[in-house]
């Protein structure tokens, strides 16, 4: 994020929209939104499906940060991403823990 406000957001956002930039990095709210969810359908449909996706969907969309014009759409690949980043990290944790024993 920092090398692209070097190089192309100074171009087109300013200096206040910046430091909400900053604030919304850590995508707190939409991965918290997510995480439940995604769970409840790991356990409906196969692990071995909904990861795969996630990690298509969230690398897809890492990808799309570099092609973002404006202020709006930087918002919506970021929530975009944290939807995806949030039903992956933990779903990984359940399957880490599951496949090391019996707790289902």
């Amino acid at each position: 994020m920092s090398r692209a406000w070097l190089y192309f957001m100074p171009l087109t956002l300013q200096g206040d929209i910046y430091l909400l930039l900053l604030e919304l990095m850590s995508w707190v709210d939409t991965i918290l939104r997510s995480e439940v969810p995604s769970n409840l359908v790991l356990k409906k449909v196969s692990p071995r499906i909904w990861l795969p996706f996630l990690t298509f969907w969230w690398g897809l969309l890492a990808m799309c940060l570099g092609f973002v014009k404006g202020y709006g759409s930087f918002l919506a690949v970021r929530a975009l991403l944290g939807l995806a980043e949030g039903g992956l990290l933990p779903g990984m944790v359940r399957l880490d823990i599951l496949s090391n024993g019996d707790y289902d």
